[in-house]
């Protein structure tokens, strides 16, 4: 097992993903789905990780698109994303090169990961490269439900992040989960 990820248990059927020491994910064990709430930075495999915690079917739901968050989409098939945000990252990702070797990518992308851990055995340093992702299966709005068997997550959308960060509100257990919109030391706020 990689030593890149610590995967704990923090409440019933919610992990803390701790992607290399540079950010953090979660899973949730639904019932009928296993719900993973961002992505991180794709230098690890995410769904090895999640199948430790279900074995439902994995949803993707990513709070913002930053590469932190959302480049390991691309070992999903069902991805949601805050409507608001994929209109306004849509353009700009099409200028995101996709192919290796291209600036931002391989080891130029590595420059700013700053993690203090090795990267994985099957990491390739030289093929790597960020926003790893397709177009979501599925476009959030306030006030949807995302039903994963035990957990019904409302979608609230909070442009500050990001102008269409979505915050997951689970009312039954009183848990949040926030993206980058709320953080324990800097908030990070970008008013348009």
């Amino acid at each position: 097992m990689s030593s890149w990820f610590d995967l704990d248990q923090v409440l019933p059927d919610i992990w803390r993903l701790d992607d290399g020491g540079l950010d953090t994910c979660y899973v949730l064990r639904g019932s009928e789905r296993t719900g993973i709430i961002d992505t991180g930075q794709g230098v690890g495999s995410i769904a090895a990780q999640a199948a430790r915690v279900g074995n439902a079917p994995p949803l993707v739901i990513n709070t913002h698109v930053h590469p932190d968050h959302v480049s390991g989409n691309w070992e999903f098939e069902d991805v949601a994303i805050g409507a608001v945000e994929w209109r306004s990252a849509k353009e700009w990702l099409g200028t995101v090169s996709r192919e290796p070797g291209a600036p931002g990518s391989g080891r130029d992308a590595l420059k700013y990961l700053r993690s203090e851990r090795p990267f994985p055995p099957e990491f390739d340093a030289d093929t790597y490269r960020t926003y790893r992702m397709g177009e979501p299966t599925r476009l959030l709005n306030e006030g949807d439900v995302v039903s994963l068997g035990g957990f019904d997550l409302e979608v609230i959308v909070a442009a500050a992040h990001t102008l269409g960060s979505v915050l997951l509100l689970d009312r039954k257990r009183r848990v949040l989960f926030s993206g980058d919109t709320a953080l324990q030391r800097t908030m990070w706020l970008h008013l348009a």
